[in-house]
């Protein structure tokens, strides 16, 4: 066995690993405490750095998750889109952005012509809920 080479959890540890639900915890712990040892690392910075391993990797898969349920046809951002080239004023458009009526619990439904913006800037606007830890849903009232 080389330095690099992590040794595998036991299986008393990997089973209530397991157990538990801390999937990134069980994958990185054999390397994170290798690195520990060979660092001195002290009990709670190796707690601290499981632990944050564990945060990110199930944010990122709740994000995921809300993602894949918001069902938006294609992918678009708040920076793709042009402002001043709209018929939305950037007062509007920047209190929309900011997802306060989000918090507000008021709906958003955007109705005029076609060719303005209006499903780029949902689009844009539920991809931002979601990033922020919101559910979002897309539908198209055709």
């Amino acid at each position: 066995m080389t330095a690099t080479t992590a040794t595998p959890l036991d299986p008393d540890l990997e089973a209530a690993l397991r157990r538990l639900k801390l999937a990134a915890v069980r994958r990185l712990a054999p390397e994170v405490l290798q690195t520990a040892k060979t660092q001195r690392w002290a009990p709670d910075e190796l707690l601290r750095t499981l632990l944050e391993a564990e945060l990110a990797a199930r944010d990122a898969s709740n994000a995921r998750s809300r993602l894949r349920a918001a069902g938006f046809p294609v992918r678009k951002t708040l920076d793709e889109f042009r402002v001043a080239e709209s018929s939305v004023p950037r007062a509007t458009f920047d209190y929309l952005a900011s997802l306060e009526w989000i918090q507000a619990r008021e709906n958003l439904v955007l109705v005029g012509p076609a060719g303005t913006g209006k499903s780029h800037t949902l689009i844009a606007l539920g991809h931002a809920a979601v990033a922020a830890g919101f559910r979002a849903r897309y539908f198209a009232a055709a």
